[in-house]
């Protein structure tokens, strides 16, 4: 069950920071100051990269390990979502 969990908060996560970076790339998404939105993006894929990676990784553990490992990076993952969307910040322009 967490198994499940963790790919639909995966999923999310990952439908959630391609559309962030597109909306930086193209424009339409904004955090603020000029130099910020740049870091964000940096640490929107680095997010997205490692996110990936434990992906990956996750499955050459032992299943117990496994759930642990899967319920805290659901919980880290969740929490960038609504950073990345509640940022003070954060605005989309049209």
């Amino acid at each position: 069950m967490t198994e499940k969990i963790y790919k639909v908060i995966f999923w999310i996560f990952l439908l959630e920071s391609v559309l962030i970076l597109l909306g930086i790339n193209l424009n339409m998404i904004s955090y603020g100051i000029d130099v910020q939105t740049p870091f964000m993006a940096i640490g929107i894929f680095l997010g997205l990269v490692i996110g990936t990676g434990f992906r990956f990784i996750l499955k050459s553990f032992n299943p117990k390990f496994r759930q642990i490992i899967a319920v805290i990076l659901s919980v880290i993952m969740l929490f960038l979502c609504f950073y990345y969307i509640l940022e003070d910040k954060f605005k989309i322009t049209m």
